[in-house]
This record gives structure tokens, sequence and C-alpha cells, in this order.
């Protein structure tokens, strides 16, 4: 059985939306694997786009959501997660433009598709690692990236301060 709050932003146990829609862009979500799974939650959520960070690589039928990426993430302190940072922002980016609510989940949605939200508050929103994991951690307290993929944040987060102070 589901069982359903209502808080800030609309929330079952097993997905947040972490960044409410604006216009035509659409909202953020992350979750875990149950509710990626669930046909019902994601047409009730209208949930359109997954993007799979477990490689559990679920087949959708057809008409069921507009988009799918599968990104086979080990939840391992040594996998770099880092390196597929880019390609889950187009990703989650595109699809938001196009009005679509994007679900980012991994078996948990604790590790490997916080960690995607996490970088993605950081590059979208340019906040710190710190605000960013307060952010979601705020709207999903469960998250707990690995020590492998906090460390990976902190590098990104070197990354974006880098980049912003070559621009300034």
């Amino acid at each position: 059985m589901q069982v359903y709050f209502k808080v800030k932003a609309a929330q079952i146990e097993d997905f947040h939306l972490i960044v409410e829609r604006e216009g035509d862009i659409g909202g953020l979500y992350l979750g875990n694997a149950r509710c990626a799974c669930d046909y019902d939650v994601l047409k009730k959520e209208k949930l359109a786009v997954v993007l799979d960070v477990a490689g559990i690589d679920h087949k959708y039928p057809e008409g069921t959501v507009a988009g799918h990426k599968v990104v086979k993430a080990l939840d391992s302190p040594d996998f770099d997660l880092s390196a597929c940072f880019e390609e889950c922002f187009e990703f989650i980016d595109d699809h938001r433009r196009k009005g679509h609510n994007v679900l980012v989940h991994c078996v948990a949605g604790v590790s490997r598709s916080a960690t995607i939200v996490i970088a993605y508050l950081m590059q979208s929103q340019d906040i710190d690692l710190w605000q960013a994991q307060e952010d979601v951690r705020r709207i999903r307290s469960v998250i707990r990236p690995n020590q492998g993929f906090m460390n990976q944040l902190k590098k990104y987060e070197k990354e974006i301060i880098k980049r912003r102070n070559q621009y300034s």
C-alpha cells in the first residue's frame, strides 16, 4: 500500500519532488526502482521521463514514458559516477525544457540517483555541494551518497568554482 503525504511538494514514500515545475519547464523527482516500475504512479504524478542510474533497464510499454535513459552505475566507492554527470544533465535538461517531469532513480533512491541530483543542482542552480545536499536531504531525508561519490561531488564542486572564476 502506498502512503501519500502533503508537504511543500507532492511526495510518496518511493519518490520526492526535488525541483518544482516552473511554467513550461518540467519538474525533477528523485526516487527508487519500485516507483520507476509502477505505471500507475508514473501516470498519476505525470512522470514522463525516467533516468535509471542503477542499470535496471526496465522495458516500458509503448506510450508509458516519453523518454528513458539507462546508466549502468555501480553503487561502489570505486565507480566513477562523475564521468556520467554531463550526459545525465543533458538528458534531464532536454526533457525538462520539453515540459516533462523527470524521475531520477537507482535501486533505493539513496546513493547513485541522489548523487546525480545533487550534482545537477550544483550545476543548474549554481549552488555549492553543502547547499545542494541539504536541499535534497530536507526533502528526501534518506539520501546517503557513498564516500566515493561524495569525493567526486567535492571534486566537481572545485571544477564549478574554477570555471566560475575563469569567467568572472
